[in-house]
């Protein structure tokens, strides 16, 4: 796993700043063209240690939260008549699924100690 070793992670947030700033950007819908925060995931879950721990579980947590309350607040995702977790029309699924997984991740992993 790459993103145990010393290098990746120095790197890490370098690469997170290159083009556009996604340091401090928690994502908008996990997807293929979104990976911020499941970069920010795998990165926590791989090295508990890392140096911006503590940043990237703030911007992990923001993220999660955000699909938690499903308000649409800051343009986020709203709930349907139906509950689903709604952000935009064009493959809304892709979304929530990939959303509800990176919340299942961060509860069993950081949530649950």
């Amino acid at each position: 796993d790459a993103t145990k070793e010393a290098a990746y992670a120095a790197d890490f947030e370098l690469n997170m700043r290159r083009g556009e700033d996604r340091w401090f950007y928690e994502g908008f819908g996990a997807s293929w063209d979104d990976l911020n925060v499941m970069a920010k995931l795998k990165m926590l879950t791989a090295m508990r240690s890392y140096v911006h721990a503590e940043h990237l579980h703030m911007m992990v947590h923001a993220y999660v939260s955000k699909w938690v309350k499903c308000n649409g607040d800051n343009s986020g995702p709203v709930q349907t008549g139906c509950g689903l977790c709604f952000l935009q029309k064009w493959a809304p699924l892709r979304y929530s699924l990939t959303s509800a997984l990176v919340a299942v991740v961060y509860e069993k992993h950081f949530l649950s100690e």
